[in-house]
């Protein structure tokens, strides 16, 4: 992904920082089991904490999320604002 096109991977992005989903390149399971939390492209996501362990903190659909770095990488954002 290139961020000429406007979006960068969700790891890439600030504490606080907010934007919408736009693609998820992630095995189909992995695809089914964020559908079911409510990561899904056109949604809006919120980066909350990122923890020394890797894992980074969302917010989804009004719910709190932790992802692994390892996944956060495959979810892609367009960000809104200052988010870079």
């Amino acid at each position: 992904m290139q961020r000429e096109e406007g979006f960068i991977p969700l790891d890439e992005m600030r504490e606080g920082s907010s934007g919408t989903i736009v693609r998820v390149t992630l095995p189909r399971e992995t695809k089914e089991r964020l559908t079911s939390l409510g990561i899904i492209t056109g949604e809006d996501i919120e980066v909350r904490r990122k923890q020394k362990q890797g894992c980074i903190s969302v917010m989804a659909v009004g719910s709190e999320i932790a992802l692994g770095r390892d996944i956060a990488k495959k979810i892609f954002i367009t960000p809104k604002g200052k988010s870079l």
